[in-house]
């Protein structure tokens, strides 16, 4: 059963959700016994972050009471080496929602190595931490910012984009939740029960800019290249136009 835990504001929902994880953990002989206290699937939405986080720790900016701001955990029984397989799930089950709603949801497409787009423009962000303990996960939060029924975002935004900008409508937020998080406890139990390769294609065939001839910076050096894919370990596949094919980081390449 999904239980959320629902906030008026709050730091960030993955600090909160992590805090709440450590507090039980905290004299427990066995860390295993944290899901007695914290079950699989609890979630935590706030109708505000005061310190928003974003991949490589970036500010993710959100009006009050406008956007879906929420994380929920998870206790993956899969090999550290694989948890981008938690990104994947995480991302299409943001698209399974969106295409519910979108108009034009072939427009729809990930940035890797999750965020949401529309067109050009970035309508979700997902930043996931794990912690791991050896050859063992103990727990996964996936924090997700969904842009619902803003209109007006700061200029220090590049490129936002909102449902309610492309539907000219505004959406139940808490709705909006729930669906997204059954989203992701389905695809999750179909990892699960198969392998971390179950999503795979779906995921690549939604990679933005896939095939694509497009500039990126790696180590300093600018060129030109085309998305062929992500490994196993999450790792993007870049094809030079020498047909090198390099793999590279999430802090090792820039998106030009």
């Amino acid at each position: 059963m999904i239980m959320i835990k629902k906030l008026t504001e709050t730091g960030s929902t993955n600090s909160y959700l992590k805090e709440l994880i450590h507090v039980h953990m905290i004299d427990m002989v066995d860390s295993k016994d944290i899901s007695k206290y914290v079950p699989e699937f609890f979630s935590v939405m706030a109708h505000y972050q005061t310190e928003g986080r974003g991949q490589q720790n970036c500010h993710w900016h959100s009006a009050p009471n406008k956007n879906a701001l929420f994380s929920t955990l998870l206790y993956p029984k899969i090999h550290p080496s694989l948890q981008f397989c938690l990104s994947k799930i995480a991302s299409l089950s943001i698209i399974d929602f969106l295409k519910t709603l979108l108009p034009d949801s072939q427009h729809l497409s990930i940035k890797w190595p999750n965020d949401i787009y529309f067109k050009d423009r970035k309508i979700a962000g997902i930043l996931i931490e794990n912690s791991v303990m050896g050859e063992e996960m103990l727990y996964c939060v996936i924090g997700i910012g969904l842009n619902m029924n803003q209109i007006y975002f700061s200029d220090q935004l590049p490129n936002p984009i909102s449902v309610s900008q492309i539907t000219d409508l505004t959406h139940d937020i808490e709705e909006a939740v729930k669906l997204i998080i059954n989203n992701i406890a389905f695809r999750y139990a179909k990892i699960m029960e198969n392998d971390c390769t179950f999503y795979d294609d779906e995921y690549l065939n939604l990679l933005y800019q896939k095939n694509k001839e497009a500039n990126y910076e790696v180590d300093n050096e600018v060129f030109s290249a085309r998305i062929k894919g992500v490994n196993e370990y999450g790792k993007l596949l870049l094809l030079k136009k020498n047909c090198e094919l390099i793999e590279c980081g999430l802090k090792e390449v820039k998106f030009l």
